[in-house]
């Protein structure tokens, strides 16, 4: 658990990494990754497998390494097959941080801001665990301003239908798993590990 004091800390953190990422990389456009989890648990299994997925998801749409594993997990299921993907590899840097104040990754692309957006907001879209995922992109320098958020209420958590829609997976029913289950099942902390080995 974490406390509200932590949870301000690593933002400011987070605003402070940007902005020197920016500074390196001034004509490139930045990605920031993060978990979307309501309460003091900010790191935990199902975090994780959240974030791993957006990483794969990312790293499939502009190009990259990856972690190595297959990003489709089934046509119907991971991956929409509408997600587009640019022609080659726009990536220029990435880092993932596992903090226990939250999951958080960066990636510098070499992609207009607004066609990175699109492309981010087309991930959290059409990706199975996308409503859980904050995909924010960032031109520089940071604090001009930031594209557009792709979700249509700022209260993604409160009682808006989007915050209903969620409740489900946080929960983690039985139905849920079943309609995931592939999807969990690759992106799991288990499941990368046995990938790297």
């Amino acid at each position: 658990m974490i406390t509200l004091d932590q949870l301000l800390a690593s933002r400011d953190a987070r605003v402070e990494h940007q902005m020197e990422l920016a500074e390196k990389f001034p004509r490139a456009s930045l990605i920031c990754l993060t978990v979307m989890l309501p309460g003091p648990v900010k790191r935990d299994w199902r975090s994780l497998a959240i974030a791993h997925a957006g990483v794969d998801a990312i790293h499939a749409v502009f190009g990259g390494h990856g972690s190595g594993m297959d990003t489709t997990c089934s046509a119907s299921t991971c991956h929409s097959e509408r997600a587009q993907r640019v022609e080659e590899s726009h990536l220029l840097f990435s880092e993932e941080r596992d903090l226990e104040t939250g999951f958080e990754a960066y990636f510098v692309v070499d992609v207009p801001v607004l066609e990175a957006k699109r492309l981010c907001c087309q991930i959290e879209d059409s990706h199975p665990l996308g409503r859980l995922m904050d995909i924010d992109v960032l031109r520089s320098p940071i604090g001009s301003g930031m594209t557009s958020d792709c979700r249509s209420g700022a209260a993604y958590f409160a009682t808006s239908p989007p915050g209903n829609a969620c409740a489900p997976i946080l929960t983690l029913g039985k139905s849920w798993k079943t309609r995931y289950s592939p999807c969990w099942k690759q992106h799991s902390p288990s499941a990368r590990r046995r990938a790297k080995t």
